[in-house]
């Protein structure tokens, strides 16, 4: 009898290890399908992951390419700007040294024989200069040409002209305008 339940145990302890394995095998496969699942869930989140890094990593570039762009053009402007007022401080310096007063009185002069000479019968004429060089203006015009200021020159002064003039057609509208810096701007035109 004591074989019998020795092999009853055994044959318990047998079906009990094998019933063990069993399960262990059930719960084994179970955790590897798990694994499996949550292995694919993570290379699926870490392929959209990269995508969307790669996606986001392109446009950043894109924006910086353009934001390089744009100072490298606000950069240029701000230089251009730079050196055309640099350009006009020059030439003005320069324009300022030519135009004297005995100029001035030159220019003005074939300005108004223009105007009144060869049978001319423009009345209202305007000349519009510093105001600081008026009086010795209207004094030569007041000499040379006294016939046509009483035909209708007149000789004003104006605080926006530092250097050269402007000379007004009254009954045409028209101007021409021979101020520094009509003349700074139309030479830097020509520099530019």
């Amino acid at each position: 009898m004591t074989e019998e339940l020795q092999n009853l145990l055994d044959r318990i302890q047998k079906d009990g290890v094998d019933k063990a394995e069993s399960q262990a095998a059930e719960i084994i496969s179970a955790a590897k399908r798990k694994a499996e699942e949550i292995k694919s869930q993570a290379e699926i989140q870490a392929k959209a992951n990269i995508e969307r890094a790669e996606r986001d990593a392109a446009e950043f570039k894109l924006r910086a390419e353009k934001a390089i762009q744009q100072s490298a053009r606000d950069i240029i402007l701000s230089i251009g700007e730079a050196l055309q007022l640099t350009m006009k401080d020059i030439v003005r310096g320069e324009l300022s040294g030519l135009i004297t007063q005995q100029a001035l009185i030159q220019m003005l002069t074939k300005v108004v024989e223009s105007y009144f000479g060869q049978g001319s019968n423009t009345q209202q004429i305007e000349l519009v200069l510093n105001p600081d060089e008026q009086k010795a203006v209207t004094d030569f015009f007041m000499s040379k040409y006294a016939s046509a200021l009483k035909s209708g020159l007149s000789i004003k002064g104006d605080n926006n002209i530092i250097r050269g003039f402007k000379v007004l057609v009254k009954d045409k509208n028209v101007e021409h305008n021979f101020s520094d810096e009509a003349i700074v701007e139309a030479l830097c035109k020509l520099l530019r």
